[in-house]
């Protein structure tokens, strides 16, 4: 396993104990809707943030202190994230939820308002679908931090691909959240599921 899949499975481990720290914070009603509204509440800072995530590829030369790693380098993109969700996206995120604020021109909260509901009434295969999809959706933006990283380090949008999936980038093109977040899902996908036996596993029923 790489250097790169070994970050991914990090971070893969990082939202099952995200969900199991929900589990004990909330009620079996309250969880699944917390789950949604904290992935939203990620996407919208990494859609706030498209433009200087992109701008990775392009101002290396521009930049006064180079970072000289890996994680020196994925600590600057994180850093914005988080000042972004803090400063622009928590103030505002109940109203962008309400308003129906669309992630990448693909989906918006109402599109899981029914799992949301399934989940809450004791549904534990909508239970599972909403936790799968917070660890998925997750994990393609935290691939696409990951692929930014390299782009800080000198690298092209489609090597950075590369280092990141082991795929060839084919005719994908990363100019908008939407295309790059499509490039990324892909590889994820198989990613889980080639591990499902060792890296993915359901967590216990919620419900009993």
């Amino acid at each position: 396993m790489s250097e790169i899949q070994k970050a991914i499975v990090e971070f893969y481990q990082r939202k099952l104990d995200k969900l199991l720290e929900w589990r004990e914070r909330y009620s079996k009603e309250e969880y699944p809707y917390k789950i949604i509204q904290n992935l939203f509440y990620d996407l919208f800072a990494t859609q706030e943030i498209w433009a200087f995530i992109v701008s990775s590829f392009e101002s290396l030369d521009k930049m006064t202190e180079k970072p000289g790693t890996i994680k020196d380098a994925f600590n600057t993109l994180a850093m914005k994230k988080r000042q972004t969700a803090l400063e622009y996206i928590h103030p505002r995120l109940m109203q962008l939820l309400k308003n129906n604020v669309q992630i990448a021109g693909e989906f918006c909260f109402s599109d899981l308002e029914t799992e949301i509901r399934l989940a809450q009434n004791g549904d534990n295969s909508a239970v599972e679908r909403v936790e799968f999809t917070y660890i998925f959706e997750e994990l393609v933006d935290d691939s696409i931090y990951l692929w930014a990283t390299f782009g800080l380090l000198g690298r092209s949008k489609e090597d950075a691909f590369y280092e990141v999936t082991g795929a060839l980038h084919g005719s994908m093109n990363f100019e908008s959240y939407k295309s790059t977040r499509n490039a990324f899902s892909l590889p994820i996908g198989m990613f889980l599921d080639s591990n499902v036996q060792k890296l993915y596993k359901p967590l216990d029923k919620l419900w009993e």
